[in-house]
């Protein structure tokens, strides 16, 4: 028994054994053998349903391993990668009890499949736990982009992140993750424990300045319920938002608790070049409800587009969009109401519902038309309704609309995975009148494929668009192929009629995009007939073409003039044989073609010896942008050997050129070039003879002397072969610069010049280039252009040398302000666009005095300082940016005309890419400073500015006559084609003003400005419109001094203009204290006033100020109204009393008591009043007094007694004066001239209301 009992436990301990090596050696294979590895990733994956192929496997899970064309197909998509790598970390870190320190996926092709048939998954459990009994961590996993197949469109340019578990917590490191031209960064954190807490935070940052970022994703709550919220700020895009997802639910409408998002300013060309060009706002909300016991998802979503624009624009000319909808807790969706509009007012209502298994029923109302979405020459708007039927993958539309000209009816269905458009029926009618249709547009792998049939029964083309022809077509046209390949039109027209001319055609056309197949087609219309017959397959075929077109008119749509041709066509479409003749008179067709008149008479045969004659006789030529007044060409001889000449003039430009030559056998010309004289933008005359072999794929030209833009050039040869590229040397001298700024589309610079170049070249451009060229200053100067001040060039070298991939340059400018270096490698590939080449290179410059630089400032404006900057150069010739720094000290800048000094500047900046970023802009004084940063450059395609000042304390302005301290920040953005925007806040510290003329303030008067209104009338019309909204803070502390007034300011002012208007003010100005000059006293101001309501100038602003005399009893003073300009002045007290008593409280400062304070008072008034008048007037009396008037009685010898009499005088001559007196007491008024004959003899009369006198005054002195 025993023994029995051993034998079988040591058979099972063997057995066991035997099963343990076993799965020891099965775990040994998988883990250390390559094959093992394949078998593992190939079998374990079909468990969950996942088919994946590896081509080539290397290495091992054990020691690491690379897989090569790897892909991974399910029922829903798939996967493919060329390679992907996993390595071990060389040694664990502790804590971890294994790393990984690679996963590398390489280049990503991802392809979304649509899998019908796939059954609902059932839900699943939410976790409660997701620890793990070891510690682990993958240091990289990355992959450098991801791709969809089906579109062919980039979805991810690449992304890196890490990924490990540690104490209970699984940390998601995101490095970068590039999507959409932004780049995704930052970390997940989750809590492997219940309640399984999740929090996170990913910035949303620039792709190309990962330092720059807009926004953020933060995740909160926990696995089972996350919480995503975002927010993103990008220039003048806002988006925000919220989701609550409960992604264990079990009820699809459960899944998600709330959602909601705002944006403004969304541009979707932005993310996708491929996208329209658009200005979104929008919001959206979906909230989960349960209406009777049922899970629903309530949602609205509303959307503007501030842009709207039609398609062929790039544009999206959806206007606006709302709809409002449920989704229902069997997975309908229900549209409760769903509204859009377009361009030009069309518009589309819909309601209705999709059901859970893809069934829709949906009814429209729509006013749409092709005008709605491009901007098509048919004007032609559609009302009416239809009902959309099927499901959302094979959707059918009964429609029923009308339009002004006709009624439509169509029937519809598209496949959507076959993407196959069934037109069932198509009825376009009106009266009875029109057409129907029916066809198959097939949309597969862009081929465009259609099968259309159209049959006319009195169809009036007008019910298309009034522009149209009227008429009555009956028959049929089939059009069959796709529209990239061949294609077949059968057509029968007869009975017919176009604008009241009889109109047939029958034929049919088989073409393809290099062959005419067949062709058999005749068209009359009136007086018009075409003729077609043949095909032009091989060099044998012939195409009889015959055209009489006698009246063009009779077509309609704006035809006019004859044309007439007769011949035929030989060979094929790309290499024709012709025997054509014919002309054209007065041709019109509306915007694509005019034409005066054309003859020509063409003979082009196979055989080398078979004569070859061309005559093209014309003028009067006008097609798109091309204008030719006149081209007459000629060409006689044989194929072998003929000769001719060309001569084309035009407005823009003259050509004229003659050569001689034969074709070969291989349809290779070879000649001479005898003659070319060219014209225009470039000037351009051959001086000598030159060969030339030209073919298909090639060009030659030997030894030839050019006269060129005024100068020489000589040319020892230029070739160029289309795989081989090109291949020249030569020299030139007397070029000038503009010529070459003129090639390159560089003419607008902030200078002139008529600098003369000289230089040579011999290189090989192709995909390995060699050679050079090198340009030297022959002569010339560069001239600022606001003042035609030389720059003072003395050196201009530009020397390239292409050697292999790159082509290094590099350019040297000296003159006696700046100097310049530029080093530059341009990374050539041949065959590739010269805008797209990879810059690579270094800009120096240095300029010890900027003083020069204020020739390209107004004439009065000044500044000086040191500058120099240095920058490293990458990008690509049509978008090159700078890296690098430009630094400035002891800068000044002066503008005389409103006294503004900016002094002891330093500038620290930055180039980057193609912007300047300002770091520091500083302007200081003994106590203040002006402190200016920002950028200023191009985002995208737009010029941009966006700067902030501040001011602490500065002495912005410094005249005699007028400072201002100021303090605060002010902030100036601009971006192109739009004003100029300057906001901010200033506080005056202290100021003064005086202007003791009343005048609005002018430039000092020791600055003279000539012609400046000349020479800068066209600058001013290219000034960038400014938008200003300034808040100025007088803080108490501006003292205005003018001619009467002295007063001390505060209060807060608006300044504010625009891009139509002048600066406007808003606000109120009140006196703190001051005085105020009146009837000869300084009145204090109690109170005063100015309001400023946008529409006044400073001088005609409401004024109100009350000014009392100092101590008075009585409160006697003025109140002042109207404005500094106009002032109306008004006696005051504080007891009612006549004005007299007023004014003699005001100027003696008590009651007036007898003659003596009448005559004063009087005296006082007058003189005040005259200097009022020589104020007002600007007469400025001469003689201003107070004096006795004696009469003299002849008959009895006495004297009467004195009368008080104020005179005022004025000296209108040399030899003339005149005054006029007034008597203080009587009132009594007289004139007197007096002319003076002498220094010692004068004439005087006096002219009085009740007297008159006329005498001779004699002077002389016994001394």
């Amino acid at each position: 028994m025993m023994s029995w009992q051993g034998t079988l436990a040591s058979k099972t301990i063997r057995w066991l054994a035997g099963i343990i090596v076993l799965l020891v050696g099965c775990l040994l294979f998988i883990l250390v053998t390559a094959s093992g590895l394949r078998f593992t990733l190939m079998t374990v994956p079909k468990l969950w349903g996942q088919h994946i192929t590896i081509q080539r496997v290397t290495g091992s899970f054990y020691r690491g391993f690379s897989l090569q064309d790897v892909r991974l197909e399910n029922r829903h998509m798939l996967l493919y990668s060329k390679k992907i790598i996993w390595q071990w970390a060389k040694r664990t870190h502790a804590p971890y009890h294994f790393e990984v320190q690679l996963i590398d996926l390489g280049h990503i092709i991802y392809q979304r499949k649509v899998d019908v048939d796939a059954p609902a998954r059932p839900p699943v459990k939410p976790p409660t736990s997701l620890h793990i009994p070891f510690h682990w961590r993958i240091d990289q996993i990355r992959f450098a982009g991801i791709k969809n197949l089906k579109e062919q469109r980039i979805l991810s340019h690449g992304a890196m992140f890490a990924l490990d578990y540690y104490h209970e917590h699984y940390t998601l490191t995101l490095h970068y993750l590039d999507l959409m031209s932004y780049r995704y960064r930052g970390t997940v954190v989750l809590s492997a424990k219940a309640p399984l807490d999740l929090r996170g935070k990913i910035d949303i940052c620039d792709v190309y300045f990962p330092a720059r970022c807009y926004g953020s994703v933060r995740i909160s709550h926990n696995f089972v319920q996350p919480n995503i919220d975002i927010y993103i700020k990008h220039k003048k895009m806002l988006v925000k938002g919220n989701m609550w997802f409960a992604p264990y639910a079990p009820i699809p409408t459960q899944k998600l608790l709330r959602a909601n998002i705002h944006a403004q300013h969304v541009n979707p060309h932005q993310f996708v070049v491929s996208w329209p060009k658009a200005d979104l706002s929008f919001d959206g909300n979906l909230q989960a409800t349960n209406v009777h016991h049922t899970n629903q998802l309530a949602g609205v979503f509303r959307l503007i587009n501030g842009i709207p624009a039609y398609y062929e624009a790039h544009g999206l000319p959806l206007s606006q969009l709302e709809i409002h909808f449920l989704i229902n807790e069997n997975g309908s969706f229900q549209l409760i109401n769903g509204e859009l509009e377009t361009i030009k007012n069309g518009y589309m209502k819909a309601k209705g519902e999709i059901d859970p298994d893809g069934k829709l029923y949906l009814i429209v109302n729509m006013r749409l038309g092709f005008i709605h979405f491009m901007n098509a020459p048919i004007d032609n708007v559609y009302e009416g309704m239809g009902v959309l039927t099927g499901t959302y993958r094979n959707p059918v539309l009964e429609l029923s609309a009308n339009s002004k000209w006709h009624s439509l009816q169509l029937k519809a269905t598209l496949a959507i995975r076959s993407r196959l458009l069934k037109i069932k029926k198509m009825v376009v009618y009106r009266h009875g009148k029109g057409f129907k249709g029916s066809g198959i547009f097939h949309l597969q792998d862009h081929r465009y494929s259609l099968d259309l049939a159209l049959e006319g029964h009195n169809f009036d083309p007008q019910l298309l668009s009034p522009s149209y022809p009227q008429g009555a077509i009956n028959g049929t046209i089939n059009v069959k192929g796709n529209l990239y390949e061949n294609t077949h039109v059968d057509m029968d027209i007869n009975h017919s009629s176009i604008s009241g001319h009889p109109f047939y055609a029958k034929g049919f056309i088989d073409l393809s995009s290099s062959k005419l197949h067949l062709v058999n087609l005749r068209c009359h219309v009136g007086d018009n007939t075409l003729l077609l017959r043949g095909r032009l397959q091989d060099q044998h075929d012939r195409l009889l073409i015959q055209m009489y077109m006698l009246d063009l008119q009779q077509l309609g749509f704006g035809f006019s003039g004859s044309a007439m041709a007769k011949g035929y066509i030989e060979g094929t479409l790309l290499h024709p044989l012709v025997e054509l003749e014919g002309e054209f008179h007065q041709v019109r067709i509306p915007k694509v073609l005019s034409l005066d008149d054309l003859n020509f008479n063409l003979t082009v045969t196979q055989a080398l010896n078979s004569p070859l004659k061309v005559r093209i006789q014309g003028r009067g030529l006008h097609w798109k942008d091309v204008l030719v007044n006149r081209i007459d060409t000629e060409i006689n001889g044989t194929r072998a050997s003929h000769n001719g000449y060309i001569q084309i003039h035009s407005k823009q430009m003259a050509l004229f050129a003659q050569a001689q030559g034969g074709f070969d056998q291989q349809r290779q010309w070879r000649g001479q070039l005898q003659k070319l004289v060219f014209s225009g933008p470039l000037d351009l005359q051959l001086q000598s003879k030159v060969s030339v072999f030209a073919s298909k794929n090639s060009l030659h030209m030997g030894e030839s002397r050019w006269r060129f833009t005024g100068g020489q050039m000589y040319l020892n040869h230029f070739d160029w072969h289309k795989k081989e590229g090109i291949s020249t040397k030569g020299n030139v001298s007397g070029l000038h610069l503009a010529v070459l700024r003129q090639l390159v589309h560089l003419e607008s610079l902030p200078f002139e010049e008529n600098i003369i170049l000289q230089g040579n070249w011999d290189f090989s451009y192709k995909n390995d280039a060699s050679g050079y060229i090198h340009f030297t200053r022959e002569a010339g100067d560069l001239f600022f252009s606001t003042r035609k001040t030389a720059l003072g060039l003395h050196q201009f070298d530009w020397d390239t040398q292409l050697l292999g991939k790159n082509i290094h340059s590099q350019l040297i400018i000296k003159t006696r302000f700046i100097n310049v270096l530029l080093n530059l490698v341009i990374g050539q590939h041949w065959g590739r666009s010269l805008s797209a080449l990879p810059l690579k290179g270094q800009l120096q410059f240095r300029a010890n005095s900027i003083e020069s630089f204020k020739y390209l400032l107004p004439v009065d404006k000044d500044v000086q300082g040191q500058v120099y900057g240095d920058a490293n150069i990458g990008g690509t010739v049509a978008a090159p940016t700078l890296h690098g720094k430009i630094i400035g000290d002891n800068i000044q800048y002066r503008d005389y005309s409103y006294a503004l000094y900016l002094r002891n500047g330093t500038l620290r900046s930055r180039l980057q890419d193609q912007r300047w970023i300002i770091d520091e802009l500083s302007f200081h004084d003994k106590k203040g400073s002006i402190l200016i940063s920002g950028s200023l450059g191009r985002l995208g395609k737009n010029d941009h500015a966006d700067l902030d000042v501040n001011f602490n304390h500065y002495l912005l302005i410094n005249q005699p006559n007028r400072q201002f301290v100021i303090s605060g920040q002010a902030k100036l953005f601009f971006e192109s084609n739009t004003p100029m925007l300057l906001q901010g806040n200033l506080t005056l510290d202290r100021g003064f003003y005086q202007n003791l003329k009343d005048k609005v303030p002018q430039p000092s008067d020791d600055v003279h400005i000539i012609g400046e209104q000349q020479q800068f009338a066209q600058e001013n019309k290219k000034v960038i419109p400014l938008i200003a909204d300034l808040n100025l803070n007088l803080n108490r502390a501006l003292v205005l001094t003018l001619h009467d007034i002295n007063l001390r300011l505060g209060g807060q002012v608006q300044i504010k203009t625009s891009s139509k208007q002048d600066v406007r003010l808003h606000g109120k100005v009140v006196a703190v204290e001051g005085q105020y000059r009146a009837y000869g006293q300084n009145l204090r101001v109690e109170q005063g006033s100015l309001v400023f309501d946008g529409t006044s100038s400073i001088l005609d602003a409401p004024l109100h100020l009350i000014a009392k005399r100092y101590q008075s009893p009585v409160g006697a003073g003025i109140d002042v109204t109207g404005s500094l300009r106009e002032p109306h002045v008004r006696l005051i007290a504080d007891s009612a009393m006549s004005d007299r008593e007023k004014l003699s409280w005001l100027i003696l400062g008590r009651e007036s008591k007898g003659e003596d304070d009448e005559r004063a008072l009087t005296l006082t008034m007058v003189l005040w009043a005259a200097q009022k008048f020589n104020k007002k007037t600007g007469l400025l009396l001469d003689n201003i007094a107070l004096s006795s008037n004696e009469k003299y009685d002849t008959t009895t010898g006495e004297k009467s007694a004195s009368q008080p009499v104020v005179t005022l005088g004025k000296q209108l001559s040399r030899h003339l004066y005149m005054g006029y007196e007034v008597g203080v007491q009587g009132g009594s008024q007289a004139i007197r001239l007096i002319y003076s004959i002498s220094q010692a003899l004068s004439v005087f009369t006096r002219l009085g209301k009740n007297s008159g006198q006329v005498g001779l005054k004699y002077h002389h002195r016994f001394d």
